[in-house]
């Protein structure tokens, strides 16, 4: 019997729905979800250039930045990529750290939905502004 893929909406829709009700309870500030979605496009994207690269026999991006863009976020992005560009999702080892970035990411964003994480984030605003101002 072959295997059923898991529809990639069975992550994704809890995903954003924790994000929402994260967001609307004011846990998080609205710019996380707007973050997530930016590394989600950011992360589809170079999925599809890496697919085409390995079709043409040109220069790879290397593993740990596809798993860096899903730990800071990009990892629905990075989801919908590997069903629908068929890229990086038959590889075991890859998928379990692929996994593993997803599990960090959303213990990081249950870290900043605490006190700390927002007294965190509060630091990260005031030091980015600083730097873009």
């Amino acid at each position: 019997m072959p295997r059923r893929k898991m529809p990639i909406a069975v992550f994704i829709l809890p995903y954003a729905v924790f994000l929402g009700v994260l967001v609307y309870t004011s846990r998080l500030p609205d710019y996380v979800p707007l973050a997530v979605l930016l590394f989600s496009i950011i992360s589809y994207l170079v999925y599809w250039k890496d697919k085409r690269a390995s079709e043409h026999g040109l220069w790879r991006t290397p593993e740990s930045r596809l798993h860096l863009l899903s730990l800071l976020g990009g990892w629905p992005g990075a989801l919908i990529a590997q069903s629908h560009l068929r890229h990086k999702s038959s590889k075991p080892r890859f998928k379990v750290a692929f996994y593993i970035t997803i599990f960090l990411n959303i213990i990081v964003i249950s870290f900043l939905a605490t006190q700390q994480g927002g007294k965190l984030l509060n630091v990260l605003e005031t030091m980015l502004r600083r730097v873009l101002l």
